[in-house]
Formats: C-alpha cells, sequence, structure tokens
C-alpha cells in the first residue's frame, strides 16, 4: 500500500543468473484472480504471494533506483 502511495506503479525483479529484469505492475500483486499464496507459517515461515512468470515482461537494461 505505501508503494501505491508513492505513486509506484511497475515493480522490477533482478534475475541474478541471466543478469536480466523483469517488470510487471503493481496492479497485478493485489489482483487476487492473479496472484497465489503459499504458507510456511507451520515450518516457522511466513505466509508468502506469488506471481507466475506470464505475469513479467523482460525490463530495460537499467533500473532507476528511488
Amino acid at each position: 500500500m505505501r508503494l501505491r502511495a508513492k505513486g509506484i506503479k511497475h515493480l522490477a525483479v533482478w534475475v541474478y543468473d541471466e543478469d536480466q529484469f523483469w517488470v510487471t505492475s503493481l496492479d497485478n500483486f493485489f489482483d487476487r484472480t492473479k496472484i497465489h499464496f503459499l504458507n510456511y507459517e507451520s515450518r516457522g515461515g511466513a505466509q508468502q504471494r506469488y506471481l507466475n512468470l506470464d505475469y513479467f515482461k523482460p525490463g530495460p537494461a537499467r533500473i532507476k533506483k528511488l
């Protein structure tokens, strides 16, 4: 929610092995029809949400840092 409040509209993930950024819309992470949940609380972890790579596109070589 803080990212939305700052006007951020896209997220980038850096894939170290490929040295490449993958970009998706922040709205995809809030769309319950696109995200999936995994719950690791029973193993001492936390609940996580993830988004399939189908919703990402290869990004630019450089990303603007905030």
